[in-house]
């Protein structure tokens, strides 16, 4: 599957639906939708989260990632992120209490910008040998 699509076009796609799926729960939320709809946004917000983002993310650091320094790198890149996902969501019921919809819209806003950078700053790797791979970050 990884090596049908390519790395960078799965990061892409599964962050610009994890974007309109987060979005798509604030606007219901804010409209006063029905439930339901929210639901199927998150339910559309995993399987979006599923094509790209869980599996990829683990091929493609360390495709990128030179293989001396593969471990402290890896920490590196993926610490942050998990530290913020930690905070997001001990913050989650204030962020609520602010407005129902600022939860979904701070997650919608975190993947348009991971979408920018996978567009801006993340080489393809499809079908390139690792020595080459990590070159071309």
């Amino acid at each position: 599957f990884i090596d049908s699509f390519g790395r960078r076009s799965l990061f892409l796609a599964s962050a610009v639906a994890c974007c309109a799926c987060m979005a798509g729960a604030a606007a219901f939320q804010t409209g006063g939708f029905s439930a339901t709809l929210i639901a199927l946004c998150l339910t559309g917000y995993f399987a979006s989260f599923s094509i790209g983002y869980g599996p990829v993310v683990w091929v493609y650091c360390f495709e990128i990632l030179p293989s001396e320094q593969r471990g402290r790198a890896a920490l590196l890149s993926m610490l942050p992120g998990d530290i913020i996902a930690g905070l997001l969501m001990a913050a989650g019921p204030f962020l609520l209490e602010l407005h129902r919809a600022l939860p979904y819209a701070i997650v919608a806003t975190t993947n348009l910008l991971a979408a920018a950078f996978f567009y801006s700053a993340c080489p393809e790797t499809k079908g390139m040998l690792l020595e080459v791979a990590k070159d071309a970050a």
